[in-house]
């Protein structure tokens, strides 16, 4: 066996167009189970898996060596825009994750499931918490469809 800067215990012969770069086959081995319209998709330049990987270290607070660098700092690294508190939404995140945010961020509220308990389905809320998260929505609504400020 050759060495192809994979590292690691596990080197393999380089193959054509399958090079792994410093990484071993099983760090890099997600890719085997990604579903072959979406492997034909960023093939075609339909999807740019290095704008996903930024939006998504961002999203972990983490900076370009995957290392924590704190929410702010990695959304600036990775050039993720904020809107509203919210990273730039896409089609990858649903309206339900987007209304559970903002039930968190501006309600304090943990989760949007019915519980069957007065107690944990009722809430008393702040006139101006309601006007925040309704603030948040209509943002993310314009953010959605690209719309300006």
């Amino acid at each position: 066996m050759k060495n192809n800067n994979l590292g690691g215990a596990r080197q393999m012969e380089k193959k054509t167009g399958y090079s792994a770069g410093p990484f071993t086959v099983d760090e890099v081995g997600f890719i085997q189970i990604a579903p072959a319209k979406v492997l034909a998709a960023v093939a075609r330049g339909e999807i740019d898996l290095n704008r996903i990987a930024r939006e998504e270290l961002a999203s972990r607070g983490l900076g370009l060596h995957g290392k924590w660098v704190g929410f702010k700092a990695a959304r600036k690294v990775h050039g993720v825009e904020v809107h509203g508190g919210m990273e730039k939404a896409k089609d990858e995140k649903s309206i339900d994750q987007i209304i559970q945010k903002i039930a968190a961020d501006h309600l304090s509220i943990d989760t949007l499931e019915t519980r069957n308990s007065d107690s944990l389905d009722f809430r008393e809320v702040s006139v101006w918490s309601i006007k925040n998260a309704l603030r948040a929505a209509f943002d993310a609504a314009r953010t959605i469809h690209g719309l300006e400020k």
